[in-house]
């Protein structure tokens, strides 16, 4: 099926004066501008989707993934360069069944799509129907993968399942938490899931052509998140202690405390990646200051080596 990705449109923009009265809004005019009533644009196309939600290149450059809106919902089309053809890859059902938040390339063949959807917390089977968990309505995220020819299409994390007579296994209601596609292990990513602990993740690898998962750090009691260079060693863990945020370097099977609190604000310090080497972190932070900057810290110690911006 070929989709033509080429969208083009005419925008009318009105002038529009608001009076602020009190913590309300209220529009006391809208001038048109001399446009006449003919030409102004419906009111339902300020509700439909962008036309392209999400795009991604495969590793060797020569296709790319996107998320296309066709109707009320975004699927999956590949783009190749080479062919200059775009092809349907995976088709959403209606917005209120599921609907795809991103797709990135694994490796040059292989694709993982995050979806997300409304669910009931179940347990897993136990041989006789499912027991619910007492939580209620949720959105959960799920991983798919497919293949560039559409072929080996896999919900990826298998489910944990609850043996008769034993405590409830957790399902946990978000697993697209990649942090680190694994550069050298291009068949596997790194995942981070609350699958041992309702709330605190553990660290697993995941194979994303057979679904096999295999836990290779256990939770942490002060760890919501855990951070992992692209070769997929986890360098440096963060979280939360008394409502305070701490961070811990990784060493090895250790965890060392490291001192953030230079860089605390209003909101806590973000990782947003690593220098090629793994020995230091770009950091979003407030540093002592209102407004927030993008730092160089060292891992080892803590200590902010350059502001970037």
């Amino acid at each position: 099926m070929a989709l033509n990705l080429r969208t083009t449109s005419t925008l009318w923009v009105p002038t529009l004066w608001v009076l602020l009265f009190g913590c309300g809004w209220a529009v006391v005019a809208i001038e048109a501008l001399g446009a006449p009533s003919k030409d102004l644009i419906p009111a339902k196309a300020f509700g439909a989707l962008p036309p392209i939600a999400d795009i991604a290149l495969s590793p060797d450059g020569k296709r790319a993934v996107a998320l296309r809106a066709i109707g009320d919902t975004y699927h999956v089309v590949m783009m190749d360069f080479r062919t200059q053809k775009t092809s349907l890859l995976m088709s959403a059902g209606a917005p209120d069944e599921f609907a795809f938040n991103w797709c990135r390339w694994a490796n040059n063949t292989r694709i993982v799509c995050s979806i997300r959807s409304y669910i009931v917390l179940s347990a897993g089977n136990i041989g006789v129907g499912i027991r619910r968990y007492a939580d209620g309505r949720t959105i959960m995220t799920r991983l798919l993968a497919v293949n560039a020819d559409r072929s080996n299409v896999l919900q990826l994390v298998p489910r944990a399942i609850s043996n008769l007579g034993g405590a409830l296994v957790w399902n946990s209601p978000d697993q697209d938490s990649v942090i680190s596609w694994l550069r050298n292990d291009p068949d596997h990513i790194l995942m981070q899931i609350a699958r041992d602990d309702r709330v605190l993740p553990s660290v697993y690898k995941l194979d994303i052509d057979t679904n096999r998962l295999t836990r290779v750090r256990r939770f942490h009691a002060s760890v919501h998140r855990w951070y992992a260079d692209p070769h997929g060693n986890i360098r440096v863990a963060a979280g939360f202690r008394d409502l305070t945020p701490v961070a811990f370097r990784v060493d090895k099977r250790h965890l060392r405390p490291l001192d953030i609190g230079q860089l605390t604000g209003v909101n806590p310090p973000e990782i947003l990646g690593f220098t090629r080497e793994g020995k230091h972190v770009f950091v979003s932070a407030n540093h002592g200051k209102d407004t927030r900057g993008i730092y160089k810290v060292a891992i080892a110690t803590g200590e902010v080596v350059d502001t970037l911006f």
